[in-house]
């Protein structure tokens, strides 16, 4: 049993590893090859760079531990982190350690290649707990909040225990959102920007970028080659990509998708949506725009993400989401203590209105 860095040419056996030990890969709908959609993932990203480990039994691929390299702004600068993706070993080599020893020869091409932190998110119980005797730290409580226009649909098709707890703890949300509705109603008084449905970011969004980048102490660098390969490459999905714009600049932009992986219950998801500092009017017309796109769409229900008790959730609020019972926590580990990011990372906690942290910044849709 040996490991080693990837080879030009290993995916072929990769990509079939990952479609076994997880049961097909990836879990959302994709139009194109799987071997492509891993492509654009792990060697067409904007950084350039790839950090992906196998693990060899007599000639044969039987584990890979990948990484998706991102430019993270964190205080005030800019650097480079290792998101953490798609582990896997085969079922027949498991307990042995191989793991481990892929991760720690990706933790070394990390450090190689000067990434700064490495994190990832995770639900699981146990791998908290692993994940805080490996000297892991945590960024904070993300969020999950819901909105489902019938209740009585979607307990038919997902089936879960308590369905008449869950369909009471609905219908009292929904009553106090609708009497918060009447009482408060929409902060948008008069509308004088445009939403429209782009297919590429041009030069513009770097100007947005420029614009907001210092308001965040958290946050994934949001330049056009990052927005452009995150969500307007066909590999990476189909996602429907929205701005706001007044006058030739951008005021925000929002990125939905549809996943249809289950035909029969598709999912809605707000994948991102960000505005420039301040502009709750825009993410109120956005909110509007991308809840009116999945009605249309006829889905029962859609989801969105970010740190919990961030500004973006009282509009979302407004519009039918509550929280649902979904925790996770997203982690991280100083993979060079040679620069201030050891103290930074701390520090960019203070305040959740200057972090960000949505579904695009991850690799599950």
């Amino acid at each position: 049993m040996a490991v080693r860095a990837y080879k030009e040419g290993d995916e072929r056996e990769i990509v079939p590893l990952l479609e076994l030990v997880f049961e097909e890969w990836p879990h959302f709908d994709i139009y194109c090859a799987s071997l492509d959609h891993w492509r654009w993932k792990f060697l067409d990203n904007p950084v350039r760079s790839k950090t992906i480990s196998v693990g060899i039994v007599k000639g044969k691929i039987v584990g890979c531990h990948h990484t998706i390299p991102l430019r993270v702004k964190v205080g005030a600068k800019v650097y480079l982190a290792a998101l953490g993706a798609d582990a896997a070993v085969h079922p027949d080599y498991r307990r042995l350690g191989l793991y481990n020893r892929m991760r720690d020869l990706s933790d070394e091409q990390r450090v190689k290649m000067n990434m700064e932190f490495n994190f990832s998110e995770t639900t699981s119980p146990i791998l908290i707990q692993q994940q805080l005797r490996e000297g892991r730290s945590y960024l904070g409580e993300n969020a999950r909040l819901v909105r489902v226009r019938d209740i009585d649909l979607h307990l038919k098709m997902t089936k879960p225990e308590s369905a008449f707890a869950k369909k009471v703890g609905f219908n009292l949300v929904n009553i106090f959102k609708k009497f918060g509705n009447a009482l408060y109603g929409s902060v948008i008084l008069e509308q004088d920007f445009n939403i429209s449905r782009i297919t590429h970011f041009g030069h513009s969004i770097d100007v947005f970028w420029d614009s907001i980048k210092d308001s965040y102490d958290f946050i994934t660098e949001r330049t056009m080659d990052y927005l452009n390969w995150r969500y307007c490459d066909p590999r990476g999905g189909n996602y429907t990509v929205k701005i706001a714009e007044k006058n030739g600049r951008i005021l925000g932009y929002s990125v939905l998708r549809i996943d249809n992986y289950r035909k029969e219950y598709p999912i809605g998801y707000v994948v991102d949506l960000l505005t420039l500092p301040g502009q709750l009017d825009v993410v109120d017309a956005l909110v509007s725009d991308a809840v009116n796109y999945f009605d249309r769409s006829n889905i029962n229900i859609t989801y969105y993400r970010n740190f919990k008790n961030h500004p973006y959730e009282s509009v979302f609020s407004r519009y039918g989401f509550i929280y649902d019972r979904h925790k996770s926590l997203t982690s991280y580990r100083i993979l060079s203590r040679a620069h201030a990011i050891d103290e930074e990372l701390p520090k960019s906690q203070t305040s959740v209105s200057r972090m960000h942290l949505v579904y695009g910044d991850f690799d599950r849709i």
